[in-house]
């Protein structure tokens, strides 16, 4: 009985051994096509397909696959696995890696070849980003990177050139920012400018180089390491330069938190207006505590009242120039508290917000430039804007631990304070929200649940002692023309 009790216990041991390795045996990967003349190619693992018709500047998303050997083959398009475009590769993926296999080099002199990269995905400090740079320019030289005209990466080669065992791929961790990324030869000349990406707090950036030298490729994926099952976003050019897409006037939906008055009258309606090229969609926040309501004019015509603590709808306008006054509930145009020009460019989208003190003379109107341009897919936009004029600085902390924006300053409160306002792309999500001054906590908002390609502006508003959220959402998705 003892033995056969030794047994069963021997037997449940290893049972268990074998499952836990099971479990902990995978790994993760991903493809790249980043060959100039490969063409599209299909690509099969052990003999399965992988994945069909994937063309240049493609990167796959990460897939967990059992560690091991394997074999890689790369074919034509629904060209049999006994007709391979090169010689299928024996890949051994290591255990809880990340590895990247690129297609590289040319079919036509011989260069074609799949080259694993092994990316660095270990945990990112608070306050710091990761940016990953892959040089996938066969037959030419080095590169270097400068970030907003700071040198961050030197001598970067296209894999085995500048010395036997480089594999082309350099990475670095910087402060989340938005940046100016510009692609350098050794003697100066600029290859390629990406500019105004954001780089996101504790994110996983790689950007790779494919192309030829005069119209050079970039091929653009950000990943959360923080959720490894996470797709990977992608872009085949530089989705966080587009444009601000044309949007029409919506009613978007509108929360306010804890206000310091329980009533407050309607923002009237606005009819959603769809607004042709070389217009601005313009809309105003009423932010001053203890102000009354007052209205807002252009060009001497009324454009909106505005209601303390409210964001009015949008309105198009045609883009030019215009003069602006803020006249108090009650009062006539020619007692105006305020005048002032306002230029409107084509193609914004506006907020004036209506922030500071009537009675310490700090009332102002300060314009903030909003981005309703499409999410990459799996992410939302949050936005945020320090209207609390007495607190100079405000930190926003995602999920207690996370500091997404460090120090925004209320607009104009010194020399060289910005607007007030920053955006963020970020993963979808349930995420608790937190606004601190000098440490001392302001506000919280917990489980707001962000849902991919919505857009959310977040204002702090009211004063230090009586600080409260406006929060707005809208899928950008309706925002667009």
């Amino acid at each position: 009985m003892n033995r056969l009790f030794g047994c069963l216990v021997l037997l449940c041991l290893l049972s268990f051994s074998a499952l836990a390795q099971d479990e902990e045996l995978t790994t993760h990967i991903r493809i790249g096509h980043f060959s100039l003349d490969a063409g599209a190619v299909d690509i099969y693992l052990d003999d399965t397909l992988y994945a069909e018709n994937v063309r240049l500047g493609t990167l796959l998303d990460w897939r967990r696959v059992p560690t091991g050997n394997h074999t890689v083959t790369i074919t034509r398009p629904g060209s049999p696995l006994d007709n391979p475009l090169l010689v299928p590769v024996a890949v051994d993926f290591l255990a809880e890696a990340w590895q990247t296999l690129a297609l590289i080099g040319r079919r036509t002199d011989g260069t074609l070849r799949l080259h694993r990269l092994t990316e660095d995905y270990s945990p990112i400090q608070r306050g710091e980003t990761r940016l990953s740079i892959f040089h996938a320019l066969v037959n030419n030289p080095p590169l270097n990177v400068q970030a907003n005209t700071t040198e961050i990466i030197r001598l970067l080669g296209y894999p085995g050139t500048l010395r036997g065992d480089s594999d082309g791929l350099a990475t670095v961790n910087i402060i989340p920012n938005r940046y100016d990324l510009a692609f350098t030869l050794d003697d100066g000349g600029v290859l390629l400018t990406i500019q105004d990406i954001n780089l996101g707090a504790r994110r996983h950036y790689f950007i790779a180089l494919t192309g030829a030298l005069e119209n050079i490729i970039p091929v653009i994926a950000s990943t959360d390491p923080e959720m490894p099952d996470a797709d990977t976003i992608v872009t085949p050019t530089a989705a966080d330069n587009a444009p601000t897409s044309a949007v029409p006037t919506l009613t978007p939906t509108t929360e306010v938190t804890n206000p310091p008055q329980p009533e407050t009258t309607a923002t009237p309606d606005v009819p959603p207006v769809m607004a042709g090229d070389g217009q601005v969609r313009l809309r105003v926040g009423h932010f001053v505590p203890g102000a009354p309501d007052f209205a807002i004019y252009l060009d001497d015509e009324l454009l909106t009242p505005a209601i303390y603590p409210t964001l009015t709808s949008y309105f198009t306008l045609e883009a030019g120039d215009y003069t602006l006054a803020v006249v108090l509930e009650g009062e006539s145009l020619s007692e105006a508290i305020l005048t002032q020009s306002l230029s409107l460019r084509a193609n914004s989208v506006i907020t004036l917000m209506a922030i500071g003190s009537l009675d310490t003379g700090t009332f102002a109107l300060q314009p903030i430039e909003e981005d309703y341009s499409p999410t990459d897919r799996h992410q939302t936009r949050l936005a945020i804007f320090n209207a609390i004029p007495d607190a100079q600085f405000i930190d926003l902390i995602v999920d207690n631990t996370l500091v997404l924006a460090q120090g925004l300053s209320f607009p104009n409160s010194f020399a060289g304070a910005g607007d007030g306002f920053i955006a963020f792309d970020m993963l979808a999500g349930v995420y608790q929200l937190t606004v601190e001054t000098n440490g001392v906590p302001l506000l919280a908002l917990s489980e707001i649940r962000m849902g991919a390609g919505r857009y959310y502006f977040l204002v702090a508003a009211g004063t230090s002692n009586t600080a409260f959220f406006v929060l707005e959402s809208v899928n950008i998705a309706d925002m667009q023309p």
